[in-house]
């Protein structure tokens, strides 16, 4: 795979700057990887997550640069609604992995809360994609839809 030569020395392309996709600060970057999927319909968005026809995109995920996470619906095999009911408290951080295999997105407002508007993805990782919604209920619905259109198979867990 080839890089495009660029006059700095960033792992990522210069800021994109789109309606969906679009990290929580202005001038925030996407990686490269990401671009192919940013020009898809919206299905849900908030300032944690965006849904959208090709798949989840969660805000502020990676540690400590903030870049976003894309999970394709291609690659996506189980939904935990409800991690408060299945997953260990020992198993939520405010940012970042606790004592499990669930990678939390960054939520400094949810101290104490993020187990009520919390969901986690897994795919093919080893590392569960856990992060926070401010509507559990239309997100869940935006990823039911997009996993349906995708035609892919999933188990949806609590």
């Amino acid at each position: 795979m080839q890089r495009r030569q660029s006059n700095h020395s960033s792992l990522v392309d210069p800021p994109v700057h789109c309606r969906s996709f679009c990290c929580l600060f202005e001038g925030a970057q996407v990686p490269s990887q990401a671009k192919e999927r940013l020009m898809a319909d919206v299905l849900y968005e908030d300032k944690f997550i965006s849904v959208t026809s090709n798949g989840v995109c969660i805000k502020w995920y990676w540690f400590p640069t903030a870049h976003s996470k894309v999970v394709p619906f291609a690659g996506l095999h189980t939904i935990i609604s409800k991690p408060e009911q299945v997953l260990s408290p020992l198993n939520s951080k405010t940012w970042g992995m606790g004592i499990g295999t669930v990678w939390w997105a960054c939520d400094m407002s949810s101290l104490g809360v993020r187990h009520k508007k919390s969901m986690v993805l897994r795919n093919s990782s080893f590392f569960g994609h856990g992060f926070s919604c401010e509507d559990r209920e239309r997100a869940l619905a935006a990823i039911r839809q997009g996993v349906k259109a995708a035609g892919v198979s999933i188990t949806e867990q609590p």
